[in-house]
């Protein structure tokens, strides 16, 4: 079995467009409007890549560091 590893990325709250632009339409098109905040994350499964590899795939490849959490 081979060794999958698993990122997960948010934009930073400043940068999540697309988490306000979905709160909105969950509130105006569905008319939950209960709903306080939305957040969207975005998960990666990777395998077959050593530890190093890795490392710095996920500061280069899967996210950008000034605007996404890892």
């Amino acid at each position: 079995m081979s060794d999958v590893k698993r990122i997960y990325v948010e934009k930073k709250p400043e940068y999540a467009v697309k988490a306000r632009e979905l709160k909105h339409e969950i509130k105006s098109y569905l008319g939950i409007t209960s709903v306080e905040d939305i957040r969207l994350f975005i998960r990666y499964d990777v395998e077959n890549i050593s530890d190093e590899i890795f490392e710095k795939a996920c500061h280069s490849v899967f996210s950008e560091p000034p605007v996404d959490t890892l």
